[in-house]
């Protein structure tokens, strides 16, 4: 995993983990039930040109198990899990589908309006798009004569 370092949301886990602290463990392990799958499914966040898009790791979901809107300029990203079978035997279980809630602070640059969502492959991925005064023009070369 590779991220910018003193980047906002990489500063925010750190801390958050340092005072979590405790014996090794990471932040999923302390947060899951029984340490039977997570409760905080794991996230990237990108800064592409015209939008930052954050993505979801949440595989066997369906798109109407998950809830996203903006309060008070903070993304929230949940949801109510899915019913599993309970008599299933499993010889080893690392996932599950459960309910979880993931929040963010909406960047400054982030036009709320346009926020959308979409659900493919296991990944939520949702798009935050720029305002145009924060959308880098990109570079052109210039002809020599």
């Amino acid at each position: 995993m590779s991220s910018k370092k003193g980047d906002f949301f990489t500063s925010i886990f750190e801390s958050v983990s340092k005072e979590l602290g405790n014996a090794g463990k990471s932040l999923n392990e302390m947060l899951s039930p029984d340490n039977i799958g997570t409760k905080v499914p794991a996230i990237n966040i990108l800064d592409i040109n015209d939008r930052i898009e954050v993505q979801v790791a949440a595989p066997g979901m369906e798109k109407t198990n998950f809830s996203i809107n903006v309060e008070d300029d903070i993304l929230i990203i949940s949801s109510k899990g899915q019913e599993e079978a309970a008599q299933l035997n499993y010889m080893q279980r690392e996932f599950g589908f459960g309910a979880f809630k993931r929040s963010f602070e909406v960047p400054k640059e982030v036009n709320i309006s346009g926020i959308a969502a979409n659900y493919e492959k296991g990944i939520l991925k949702v798009t935050l798009p720029k305002k145009d005064e924060f959308i880098k023009q990109s570079k052109s070369d210039i002809e020599i004569w």
